[in-house]
């Protein structure tokens, strides 16, 4: 499937998906969850992009004296109009839609159902869940 969604939601996806493969006990049907990290690898690719778009932007508005990026202890330095500029921009980027692709949707509900008890009391329910998850999973 191809569609339109923003750099969050894949953030959101990725997340996601890693949180399910840390979850343990899930001997019952690997093959979902198997499928769910499939679909996070191939619909987020984009990320790689959305990953040196964040690093341009960090080299944009951190702390520079004559043209050099000041670093203390490998880290950038920031002044406050540089770190606000940069939580700005990194918004802005979070919003852009980009354009993904992947096989096929996960249905929820079945997702839910292959987690071991404990677990499925701390996933939230489809309707708190759906505008994160969507169009990657469906409800049922």
């Amino acid at each position: 499937m191809k569609t339109v969604v923003t750099y969050k939601k894949l953030v959101q996806l990725k997340t996601f998906a890693a949180s399910v493969a840390n979850i343990p006990n899930l001997e019952d049907d690997v093959a979902l969850v198997l499928k769910l990290q499939k679909l996070a690898k191939k619909a987020c690719k984009p990320l790689e992009d959305f990953d040196e778009s964040v690093e341009d932007l960090r080299l944009d508005n951190c702390y520079k004296e004559n043209g050099r990026i000041v670093r203390d202890n490998g880290q950038y330095q920031w002044t406050a109009e540089g770190e606000k500029a940069f939580r700005h921009a990194y918004k802005e980027l979070l919003n852009q839609e980009v354009e993904t692709h992947f096989d096929s949707a996960i249905s929820y509900e079945e997702f839910k159902s292959i987690l071991p008890e404990k677990d499925q009391k701390m996933v939230a329910d489809w309707e708190d869940m759906g505008e994160v998850l969507s169009p990657f999973f469906v409800e049922k």
